[in-house]
């Protein structure tokens, strides 16, 4: 099944479903209908038309006899006045053959026919009407005050006009054919609402966020259906009011208009109803969100820590079970006690009925419970067994689970979490072990390579004193760089197990700081670089090693001066911050920053991926290291070309004495 994404989709079907819906009541209440008029009955090939003419003739009774009062008054010698003679010219067309299929005649007390619409009607042939009822009637005359007798109303069998009974009777016709089409019908607007409502229900979107739930989401599950069942029986409570027969056998399409639009409130009712159980279960709130387990929330907050109120899964178990016995044999005991107590002693007189009932009901809960514990069984087990076969990728929430059975399954999804991140940081450190050992590989190969070719070329004795000078220089170089890289190395195999030994005193950072920048001039210089030092005019102090701290900024600056541009400035700060001393170094990088700031921090990772330039890749990772053992901070920001290194320390405020 497709979901329903646009909120559009959804109003439009909301809108289908509400109108099925509609259109089922209304061919219920046809089936009622036909029910009353025994459609389905032994009796229906005549009773629905007999029925429904007696209807029409009952609305027709006021203006007969107003017709036959006019008529006497137009008899008598003051005659009509103009209004009244309009009116019953009125009554003249309107019961005259050619515009109604009624005919009717009135008979005083001896049996003379003092009136009659139709001279030419037989009234004694039953071939010649479909409908014949007499009754006692009065009429109101002037002269001789109120005529009492008995009025024959008859309809045309061959239904020559179209009025309200032809009409009647062709509708009655229609439904007779239709009779039981109309449960096919019905039965097909049910499936296609089910349907609907369905779909509804299974395009709800999880909540991700509690405060964007609606307001109807929000109401505790159990007051909800408690509003529910009550708006349902105040709507079966209404439509059985309107059900009088004053009401529907008077005005059955006024009857039918009320039904119809409370099943309308009723239906939009429901569907806000379904559509928020569905969100319930989704976010697995059906059972969080009611008023019990919210108090029952709160009451275990409150005992959390007292170990003794704890009670184990079996012991959860044993309880409930032993409460739905103890229910059930106090439900047994009771109709026992109640046979025991009837008057006659006969189980024909004990409501055995109910019994059966109570304890059908009992059985469904209890089957009920069984059924959701095993379910949640089973999806444990589903869960367990995707875990031990390595699938981690499609374990489901818990959210339709319960008690310590989420509880249970919960801790299977964070074992699941905590294996998939331990296999991703193996890949991780396994990607990074082939790294490390190729960049070691090449950061050895070239200075060995080199200490061998020109140990080879002065051994061989064919070199003039100032080639000689050169090849040993070179040498001497290059067995400095692999003397650092090992020393490097070492460090970072200390700060790696935690052998590192740190020895804390109180240092002057100020004057710390100078005297570095006045050693490393040179090294400045060679680079064209300018260094800006920019510290305060007073002492500051803090805690560290001196000589790690050392190391860390003549990694530094050792970095500035391999990827800094030529010909700009390095501007090395000392700032107080709120109790805090921040040491930060910032330079122009000559090229490119192409890799991320945690990447910079990693061993062996350099901006210059062919490593044609000077440095191991160890000493921005080395110096974050180091920083860290004196508890400090260490954070590196790139922008752009724009590179920077802070440290931060906490200041140690001296005394006089101290300083």
């Amino acid at each position: 099944m497709i979901k329903l994404k646009k909120f559009s989709d959804k109003i439009t079907v909301a809108l289908t479903y509400i109108f099925v819906v509609e259109i089922a009541v209304a061919i219920a209440l046809a089936i009622n209908f036909m029910y009353d008029y025994h459609f389905f009955g032994s009796d229906s090939d005549t009773y629905p038309a007999q029925k429904a003419m007696s209807k029409i003739s009952e609305q027709e009774y006021d203006s007969i006899s107003r017709y036959l009062t006019l008529h006497f008054q137009s008899e008598s010698p003051d005659g009509l006045s103009a209004g009244e003679q309009k009116t019953y010219d009125y009554y003249v067309s309107k019961y005259s053959a050619e515009n109604t299929n009624i005919v009717f005649k009135f008979e005083n007390r001896t049996g003379f026919v003092v009136f009659n619409s139709d001279e030419s009607f037989d009234y004694d042939d039953s071939d010649s009407y479909c409908y014949k009822e007499k009754r006692s009637f009065n009429v109101f005359s002037e002269e001789t005050g109120s005529v009492s007798g008995k009025i024959t109303l008859c309809v045309r069998k061959d239904m020559t006009v179209h009025d309200n009974y032809a009409l009647a009777l062709m509708l009655i016709n229609i439904a007779m054919t239709l009779r039981y089409a109309v449960f096919i019908v019905l039965f097909i607007l049910i499936c296609v609402a089910v349907f609907l409502l369905g779909w509804l229900m299974y395009s709800v979107g999880k909540p991700k966020d509690s405060k964007k739930q609606f307001l109807v989401d929000r109401i505790p599950f159990d007051v909800l259906v408690l509003i529910v069942i009550a708006y349902t029986a105040f709507t079966l409570t209404l439509i059985l009011l309107t059900s009088v027969p004053n009401i529907k056998e008077t005005n059955i399409v006024l009857w039918n208009a009320i039904i119809l639009i409370l099943e309308l409130f009723q239906s939009v009712v429901l569907l806000v109803f379904c559509i928020s159980l569905a969100s319930r279960i989704k976010s697995g709130s059906v059972l969080r969100n009611t008023v019990p387990y919210r108090i029952a929330q709160k009451v275990s907050k409150k005992t959390e820590q007292d170990e003794n109120i704890k009670i184990p899964f079996i012991g959860k178990t044993l309880i409930a079970m032993s409460a739905v016995l103890a229910i059930d044999l106090a439900i047994v005991f009771f109709f026992v006690y109640k046979f025991k107590t009837c008057e006659t002693g006969l189980l024909s007189d004990f409501n055995f009925l109910f019994f059966a009932f109570s304890q059908v009901g009992f059985l469904f809960v209890f089957g009920a419970i069984f059924f959701l514990i095993a379910f949640n069984l089973n999806a444990m087990r589903e869960n367990s067994k995707k875990i031990a076969s390595g699938d981690y990728g499609s374990i489901p929430d818990s959210h339709i689970m319960f008690g310590d059975f989420r509880a249970i399954n919960d801790d299977l999804i964070a074992i699941k979490d905590e294996m998939i991140n331990a296999l991703e940081e193996k890949n991780r450190s396994t990607e990074m072990r082939n790294e490390l050992i190729a960049n070691i590989s090449h950061d050895l190969k070239t200075p060995l390579t080199s200490i061998i070719n020109y140990s080879d070329i002065v051994s061989s004795g064919g070199c003039d004193e100032e080639e000689l000078a050169n090849y040993l220089g070179i040498i001497k170089n290059q067995s400095q760089k692999l003397n650092n890289l090992l020393q490097n190395l070492i460090e970072v195999s200390k700060v790696s197990t935690g052998t590192m030994e740190v020895s804390f005193e109180t240092l002057d950072i100020v004057l710390y700081l100078t005297q570095i920048v006045d050693e490393f001039l040179h090294l400045f210089a060679e680079k064209n670089l300018t260094p800006v030092l920019d510290v305060p005019d007073e002492s500051v102090f803090i805690e560290c090693d001196g000589t790690m701290l050392w190391r860390v900024f003549e990694n530094l600056i050792n970095n500035i001066c391999n990827y800094a541009m030529p010909n700009t400035r390095v501007f090395i700060d000392i700032r107080k911050n709120g109790g805090n001393v921040e040491i930060s170094l910032k330079n122009t990088s000559a090229n490119k920053i192409t890799l991320t700031q945690e990447e910079l921090v990693q061993r062996f990772r350099r901006n210059d991926k062919s490593r044609k330039t000077d440095g191991n890749g160890l000493g921005l990772s080395i110096a974050k290291s180091f920083t860290e053992v004196q508890r400090g901070r260490f954070e590196l920001v790139t922008d752009g070309d724009l590179f920077k290194t802070v440290m931060t320390f906490k200041e140690n405020k001296q005394t006089e004495n101290n300083e």
